[in-house]
């Protein structure tokens, strides 16, 4: 599976010059060896326009991730990505595509 998320977000980020991921407000529930996590993300995004500008947007989500203790480290079983909001997103681009 990794292999095909590394090969998606090569192709994908390429299409934004400019990006950042913002995380902050990590809430941890560990249970055991198991741990739910949920992650603030605050995510601008610029594409380039065909006049040369370019356009910028905002993404707010909630990273919702599944933990398990291993002999090597805790290591992510699951992730969920729960949108919150987007603004400024060019005709056409709906969050999430």
């Amino acid at each position: 599976k990794y292999p095909t998320v590394k090969a998606w977000l090569k192709e994908t980020l390429a299409k934004f010059p400019h990006y950042y991921h913002l995380n902050a407000n990590i809430d941890y529930r560990i249970d055991g060896d198991k741990c739910k996590t949920r992650t603030m993300c605050f995510n601008p995004m610029s594409v380039p326009l065909p006049d040369g500008n370019k356009h910028t947007m905002f993404f707010g989500l909630w990273y919702v991730d599944q933990w398990v203790r291993t002999p090597q480290g805790w290591r992510m079983t699951e992730r969920i990505e729960e949108k919150c909001f987007d603004y400024n997103l060019p005709a056409g681009l709906k969050a999430g595509n």
